[in-house]
C-alpha cells in the first residue's frame, strides 16, 4: 500500500502537522506500508503511484489533496486539526469534508465538534490517537541552556502564534517572580507569526528570567525536556498537542489549559495539570514550583500514559485498516 500523506505548505520541520506526517510515515513503513509525505500540491505527479491520499490539515492541505483525489479517483482521508475547528472557513471546512472518503479526529470531542460544525454530514468520522515515541531516560543538562541551579524553568515548546498565546505564559509567571519564587521561563519554536513574535520580544523585554531559544531542533528537544523543570501549554485551541505528548513520554509534568484536545491528553491531578484562567494557572504553577514530589508524581504518570494511551504502533496499525477501509469504499 502507498499513501500520499498531503501537509501544508512552508512549514517549519518543527511544526506539528510535519511531525506528526513523518513520524506517521516511519511507522507506516515499519509495517510495510509505504509513505510519501508532500506539501500540498495539486499536480497530479505528487500522487503518481499511490492508493490513497492522506491530508493533514483539512483548510491548509484539504483543498489540493482533494482536486488531487477527484482528478486521479483516488479516495481521500483527512485529518482535522485544532485550527480547522476553531478558526476555520466552515464553508470551505464543508466541500473539504463532503469530498472526502472518511475524515479522521484525534479524540472524541473533536469529532463532536466537528458534526456539530457541519450538520448532516454523511463522510465517517474514525477516531485514532496519535502516536508518540517513548525515549529513554538520559541525563537532565541544564548547562546547556544556560539555566542556573535552583531555578525552576517552565518550559513552553511551542510555534509563535497568536491561537498559541505565549504571552499568557510571561505575564503569569512574572507574578511569580514578584511573590519572590525562582521560576524561569523558556519558550522554544520557530516564529510562525511575525506579529505574535514581535509581541512576544516586547513581552520579554528587560526580563532576564525570561528567555525565547528560538527554534531547537525536533531531535533535540527531548533533551530540552528533560533539562526544564515543568512543561507549559497556554494554547488557545488544539487539535492534540505533540509537544504535550512529547513531554509526559519525556516523563515531564505538564501544565496546559483546559481545552479540547489538552483534555484528550492529559487526566487533571493525575498525569497533568488542566488550569482554566489566570488565577487556576498561578495556583498550580506556584505548587509546582515549591513540591518536588507533585512534579515526580505527575511526571512518571505522564510517561505511563504516553506508553500505554498513545502508542505509534497503534496508530500506524489504526491507519492502515482505514486506510484499506477507504481504498475499498472508492
Amino acid at each position: 500500500m502507498r499513501v500520499a500523506i498531503v501537509i501544508p505548505p512552508g512549514l517549519p520541520v518543527t511544526a506539528g502537522n510535519h511531525v506528526s506526517a513523518r513520524r506517521l510515515a516511519a511507522w507506516l513503513g515499519r509495517l510495510g506500508a509505504e509513505a510519501r509525505v508532500l506539501e500540498a500540491d495539486p499536480m497530479l505527479a505528487a500522487a503518481r503511484g499511490c492508493g490513497v491520499i492522506h491530508a493533514f490539515h483539512a483548510l491548509q492541505a484539504g483543498e489540493a489533496a482533494r482536486i488531487m483525489a477527484r482528478r486521479t479517483g483516488l479516495p481521500l482521508v483527512v485529518t482535522l486539526t485544532g485550527t480547522d475547528l476553531s478558526q476555520g472557513d466552515t464553508a470551505a471546512l464543508r466541500e473539504v469534508a463532503g469530498g472526502a472518503t472518511v475524515m479522521i479526529a484525534y479524540h472524541a470531542e473533536a469529532k463532536d465538534t466537528l458534526l456539530r460544525r457541519l450538520p448532516g454530514l454523511t463522510t465517517p468520522v474514525q477516531v485514532i490517537a496519535p502516536g508518540v515515541e517513548t525515549p529513554a531516560p538520559g541525563p537532565r543538562r541544564r548547562a546547556l541552556w544556560g539555566w542556573a541551579r535552583g531555578e525552576i524553568v517552565f518550559l513552553l515548546p511551542s510555534g509563535i502564534r497568536r491561537v498559541k498565546d505565549p504571552g499568557f505564559a510571561v505575564g503569569s509567571l512574572a507574578v511569580l517572580r514578584a511573590r519572590g519564587l525562582p521560576v524561569r521561563l523558556a519558550v522554544a519554536g520557530a516564529v510562525r507569526e511575525a506579529a505574535a513574535g514581535t509581541a512576544l520580544e516586547e513581552a520579554m523585554t528587560g526580563l532576564p528570567w525570561a528567555s525565547y531559544l528560538g527554534e531547537v531542533p525536533h531531535e533535540g528537544v527531548g533533551e530540552l525536556y528533560r533539562a526544564a523543570d515543568v512543561i507549559i501549554n497556554t494554547s488557545r485551541s488544539e487539535g492534540l498537542s505533540n509537544a504535550v505528548l512529547e513531554a509526559m513520554a519525556a516523563g515531564r509534568p505538564v501544565l496546559a489549559s483546559d481545552i479540547a484536545g489538552n483534555r484528550a491528553a492529559i487526566r487533571h491531578s493525575e498525569d497533568g495539570i488542566l488550569y482554566r484562567d489566570r488565577a487556576d494557572f498561578l495556583r498550580w504553577a506556584e505548587l509546582l514550583a515549591t513540591s518536588p514530589r507533585l512534579r515526580a508524581r505527575l511526571g512518571g504518570s505522564a510517561r505511563r500514559t504516553a506508553a500505554l494511551r498513545f502508542s505509534p504502533v497503534a496508530e500506524a496499525q489504526a491507519h492502515i485498516r482505514l486506510y484499506r477501509m477507504a481504498a475499498g469504499a472508492g
